[in-house]
């Protein structure tokens, strides 16, 4: 899918091949998934840290709100379709656990901590 308009707001999304909305749509993601996913593939077009930074909040937020513990949409995922999309980041293997983190196991500690591994490699 590419955008028919313009993006609004900046175009951090126009130069990929998959943009994270149809991921979200394609797996049918919850909003907290969703918005890690967001922030973590648009870090280095938009907002550097502060979105890697907003990534572990939400990842914070969905733990505290107890989502870890239970799943709210069982994933089959497309590896296919996840692969295309991973491959183009250069972060691609982080941002795969990441996304694994959230979708298969439902796990949003281990999406954060993944998420604050990629800060360090850019920003520590």
């Amino acid at each position: 899918m590419k955008r028919s308009n313009d993006q609004v707001g900046g175009t951090h999304y126009q130069t990929l091949d998959i943009e994270p909305v149809e991921l979200f749509v394609k797996f049918n993601l919850n909003w907290f998934q969703g918005e890690v996913i967001k922030y973590c593939s648009r870090f280095q077009r938009k907002n550097g840290k502060q979105d890697l930074l907003k990534a572990i909040q939400v990842c914070e937020l969905a733990n505290n709100l107890g989502l870890s513990s239970k799943p709210l949409f069982p994933i089959e995922l497309d590896l296919h379709f996840l692969n295309l999309y991973t491959s183009q980041f250069e972060y691609k293997e982080v941002l795969n656990d990441i996304i694994n983190y959230l979708l298969v196991d439902n796990n949003y500690m281990l999406a954060g901590a993944k998420v604050v591994d990629l800060k360090n490699m850019y920003y520590e």
